[in-house]
């Protein structure tokens, strides 16, 4: 697995380090419950910003209770944590758009990251169409921050580009 991102490899490392006293079976499923957890409550979040706190709730609920998460959630597979990463990066990207805190669109570069590191280029191919979208289709009230996109994109590679580097070139 040399070619393989290794962040999901140091959480479980991180994971099992952490919890001595657990087996290592179960301190290697504890990081996918918890970045299922995470997930859940950005979602929480983002949809009682969006709507109301039931809806939200509803929501959540419903996401934790499908069995695909369930599923997931519970398995030392490196899709929760992925999928966790590349939802809190769209979450942090549409709250950039609609509360135009360039906060936001940095959080979204460091969470892009933390994806890319975990299965590779496969996250910008899942994230870059739907933002691209967006950004073209939403309607801003100012114009949309380059020079804030460009330092987040030089934060992402930032992240991204040692481990790459040191793996493909």
């Amino acid at each position: 697995y040399a070619e393989k991102p290794p962040l999901y490899y140091y959480v479980l490392y991180a994971s099992g380090k952490i919890q001595p006293w657990l087996k290592e079976e179960i301190s290697f499923r504890v990081p996918s419950a918890l970045f299922a957890l995470a997930l859940a409550c950005a979602l929480f979040a983002t949809v009682a910003w969006l709507s109301d706190r039931k809806r939200a709730l509803y929501a959540s609920l419903i996401f934790v209770s499908s069995p695909l998460v369930y599923w997931q959630a519970r398995y030392v597979q490196v899709d929760m944590v992925f999928s966790a990463f590349l939802c809190l990066s769209l979450f942090s990207f549409l709250w950039f758009f609609a509360k135009e805190r360039t906060g936001c669109l940095y959080l979204c570069a460091v969470f892009l990251g933390g994806a890319f590191l975990t299965k590779g280029p496969l996250a910008l191919v899942l994230t870059l169409p739907p933002m691209l979208a967006f950004s073209f289709l939403a309607k801003r009230k100012t114009p949309f921050p380059l020079l804030h996109a460009g330092a987040a994109s030089l934060l992402f590679a930032a992240i991204v580009m040692p481990w790459y580097v040191a793996v493909y070139l």
